[in-house]
């Protein structure tokens, strides 16, 4: 499969503004609960939810801002709420938005989407680590050095959120250096940053298989976009046809 070149750099402005900018942290989406949910990768800052678009800044004194986007000729700024300090990222789960900070995360209900309400706080996760949802069960990567906790491990690390305020770690999983993942049907990719990309089965959600590495650029988060994943690298994009996800094919890297 080839990706023409005026669609690969439209591809690459997409994922620069969904992912660009983004600290070393959590988010995820799961279309399947959320309708009309933007697709980000699992640093982004901001995500579209039905006819709103949600975002965080990175000061110190965060806040979450709302935006109405039905009519894409007139996007009108509808609230500003205030969280707190160190606000990371931002990701959509079942009608909510799970906001993370360098200390936990928030979990704001969007019940009236134009004035979101914190409903709750988690401490259970690291906000500085990336984190996708889905089903019942999150997977998170941690990196030695993470500034917010100074881990000195890496690892995959698989939570059961059936219960979203009480997660519990069910399995990890030993890597090099990991940053952002994916999930889509039922593969897991992992960006194995100085390795690789790593694909797993999660067709047993708890337990991850891994079945390949995808080598030859520096890899840092993923959007999967129908059978494209499109990565973002540390020196630009790259797309990879996933139709066999076992063994992702390389399409074109934009610098």
């Amino acid at each position: 499969m080839k990706i023409p070149y005026k669609y690969s750099l439209l591809m690459a402005a997409l994922a620069i503004l969904l992912c660009f900018g983004c600290s070393k942290n959590s988010s995820s989406t799961d279309p399947g609960l959320v309708s009309n949910t933007g697709t980000g990768g699992s640093l982004a800052k901001f995500t579209i939810v039905g006819d709103y678009m949600y975002a965080v800044d990175g000061s110190n004194s965060s806040y979450l801002y709302a935006f109405n986007i039905s009519d894409s000729s007139k996007i009108t700024f509808v609230s500003k709420t205030y969280i707190g300090f160190g606000i990371e990222t931002i990701f959509p789960y079942n009608n909510k938005l799970f906001i993370a900070s360098n200390t936990g995360m928030f979990i704001y209900q969007l019940n009236n989407p134009a004035q979101p309400v914190q409903e709750n706080y988690v401490n259970h996760f690291n906000g500085c680590d990336p984190v996708v949802v889905s089903g019942n069960y999150a997977y998170l990567t941690i990196h030695g050095g993470t500034r917010c906790n100074g881990s000195t491990i890496n690892q995959l690390q698989v939570y059961d959120v059936s219960s979203l305020y009480y997660p519990q770690l069910v399995h990890t999983v030993n890597l090099d250096n990991p940053f952002g993942l994916a999930v889509h049907n039922n593969y897991l990719f992992v960006c194995d940053n100085g390795t690789g990309i790593r694909t797993f089965d999660i067709s047993n959600p708890m337990i991850p298989q891994q079945l390949s590495i995808t080598t030859g650029e520096n890899f840092v988060d993923l959007i999967p976009i129908d059978s494209i994943l499109v990565c973002m690298l540390t020196d630009g994009v790259s797309f990879y046809d996933m139709k066999q996800p076992e063994n992702l094919i390389h399409l074109k890297t934009v610098q």
